[in-house]
């Protein structure tokens, strides 16, 4: 094992989205993106994500049943913010995609 293990301070980004949740078009809109700082070396896994989540927007906090799921983009959670303008039963939603930016190419 290296001696002079790198501590390298990594940042992990959460980027806000906003859409209408049309299963046939389905167009999302980036409403805000943070950048969080993080020491641990160890890699990006769901439970880290959500407690990144959590700790930066505490609307994804576990309690309001935000579950977080692996895509291409990061880790994902979904909410529901409110019913559209249109319909009563259709929701704009909200969806927080994080991702590690340590340089690694696997996105």
């Amino acid at each position: 094992m290296n001696a002079t293990k790198e501590q390298t301070s990594r940042t992990i980004t959460i980027r806000l989205y906003h859409s209408d949740g049309s299963a046939a078009r389905r167009e999302r809109q980036l409403v805000r993106t943070l950048h969080v700082p993080c020491d641990s070396a160890k890699p990006l896994t769901a439970k880290r994500a959500a407690h990144v989540l959590a700790r930066s927007l505490p609307q994804f906090s576990p309690a309001s049943s935000a579950c977080i799921i692996r895509t291409s983009d990061g880790w994902r959670a979904t909410r529901s913010l409110q019913p559209t303008a249109r319909c009563s039963f259709h929701y704009i939603w909200e969806e927080a995609v994080v991702t590690d930016n340590t340089g690694s190419n696997h996105e």
